[in-house]
C-alpha cells in the first residue's frame, strides 16, 4: 500500500513541477520579467542583468525535477531535493502572502496561463510541501538495500532528461514561444483578436488605417529599445524589399528608433510591446491583418530572404506549433524507451 502511495505522490508532484516548468519554459521572456520582480523585491539588483539566464535555469530545474519524479530516477535523493525546493518556495510565498506592501501581486508560478494570488499560491505550496514531506518519509521508511542502478538509469537517462528540460526554454529564447497565452500568437487577427492601438508621430490612433488599407505584407520591427547597427544590418534585406515596394516595413516602438527615414514608425505602449514580441527586439510578418510570422531579432538573420520567399515563410510559420509538439512527444518517447530498456536489462 505504501508503495502505491509513494508512487502516486511522486506522480502528483512530478506533474505539478512539469506543468509549472513548461508553462514558464515556453515563455522564458515572461518568466525573466517575473524573476526580475523578485530580484527587485529582495534587493538583489546585482543580478538584474541575468534575469533571462536565471529564468532559463529555473524552468530547467522545475522541468528536470518533474521528469525525474515521473521517471522514478534517484528517488530518495530527489525526495530530499523536492522537499528543500518546496520549503524555499513556501517561505517566499509566505512572505508575499503576509506582506501587504509587496509589489508582487501574483507569483507567476504558471506563467501567463494561470494567475494565482499570493494567498492561493501559499496554500498550494503548503499542500505540495506536505506531500513532499510525506513522500520523503515513506521512501526512507520502506528503504531496502538494492542492487546498484544500471548505467542507463544512473547516468544516461538523467543526462538525457536534463538536456531535454534545458532545450524547452532555450528553444523559446531563440525562436520565440511557439505559442503563448497572450493575444499575439501566430495566426492572431490584430483587428479582432487583440486590443492593439497604434499611434503615429502626432499621437493619432491609426490602427485600422494601417492594417486595413494595405495590399501587401507588412514587416513590423517591434522593439523596446533603440535598434543597434548590427540589428539594422540584419534587417537590410527587408529594408531593400521595402524600398522596391515588395513589402511594407514599419517600426512599432515606444521610443525613437534609428531605422531608415523612409520607414514609418508607430508608437505602442510598453506592455503591449512586451506582449507582441517576447524579446527585446523582434519582427512580425503581418499578412491581411494577421500575424503570419514572428522572429527574435537577436538570434535570427534575414540575409537570405527574398520577396518570393514570403509564401514559404508564412507556410513554415503556420506549422510551428505542430513541429513543436512533435518534438516534445518524440523527446518524451525517447525517455520512455530508455527507461523500458533499462527495465528489460534488470529483469
Amino acid at each position: 500500500m505504501n508503495r502505491f502511495a509513494t508512487r502516486g505522490i511522486a506522480i502528483v508532484l512530478g506533474a505539478v513541477f512539469l506543468v509549472s516548468g513548461w508553462l514558464k519554459g515556453v515563455d522564458p521572456y515572461g518568466a525573466s520579467l517575473k524573476v526580475n520582480e523578485y530580484l527587485s523585491l529582495f534587493q538583489l539588483h546585482f543580478l538584474a542583468d541575468l534575469g533571462m539566464e536565471l529564468a532559463v535555469l529555473l524552468c530547467t530545474l522545475e522541468l528536470f525535477v518533474g521528469l525525474l519524479l515521473l521517471f522514478g530516477v534517484y528517488q530518495r535523493l530527489l525526495a530530499c531535493v523536492t522537499f528543500v525546493i518546496m520549503l524555499g518556495f513556501t517561505a517566499v510565498t509566505a512572505y508575499l502572502a503576509f506582506n501587504p506592501y509587496s509589489s508582487i501581486q501574483e507569483c507567476g508560478c504558471f506563467g501567463e496561463a494561470l494567475s494565482l494570488t499570493n494567498s492561493e499560491t501559499f496554500a498550494k505550496n503548503i499542500v505540495l510541501l506536505l506531500l513532499s514531506g510525506v513522500y520523503t518519509f515513506l521512501l526512507f521508511k520502506q528503504y531496502k538495500p538494492s542492487k546498484p542502478n544500471s548505467f542507463i538509469k544512473r547516468v544516461f537517462l538523467p543526462t538525457y532528461l536534463f538536456l531535454f528540460a534545458l532545450a524547452i526554454p532555450l528553444y523559446s529564447v531563440v525562436y520565440l514561444p511557439p505559442f503563448d497565452f497572450l493575444p499575439f500568437n501566430r495566426g492572431a487577427n490584430l483587428l479582432s483578436d487583440s486590443k492593439l492601438s497604434l499611434f503615429n508621430a502626432d499621437f493619432k490612433e491609426v490602427t485600422d488605417s494601417l492594417l486595413l488599407n494595405v495590399n501587401k505584407p507588412i514587416f513590423a520591427v517591434v522593439t523596446q529599445k533603440e535598434l543597434s547597427d548590427s540589428e539594422l544590418a540584419k534587417l537590410s534585406p527587408i529594408l531593400a524589399m521595402h524600398q522596391r515596394g515588395d513589402v511594407d516595413c514599419v517600426v512599432f516602438s515606444n521610443t525613437e528608433s534609428k531605422a531608415d527615414q523612409e520607414i514609418l514608425q508607430y508608437y505602442v505602449d510598453a506592455v503591449t510591446l512586451k506582449s507582441m514580441i517576447r524579446a527585446k527586439s523582434g519582427v512580425l510578418l503581418i499578412d491581411e491583418g494577421r500575424i503570419s510570422g514572428k522572429w527574435n531579432l537577436k538570434h535570427n538573420s534575414f540575409a537570405d530572404i527574398k520577396a518570393d520567399d514570403l509564401k514559404r515563410l508564412i507556410d513554415s510559420e503556420q506549422n510551428v506549433v505542430w513541429r513543436y509538439w512533435f518534438a516534445i512527444a518524440l523527446g518524451l518517447l525517447i525517455g520512455v524507451l530508455l527507461l523500458l530498456k533499462d527495465k528489460r536489462k534488470s529483469v
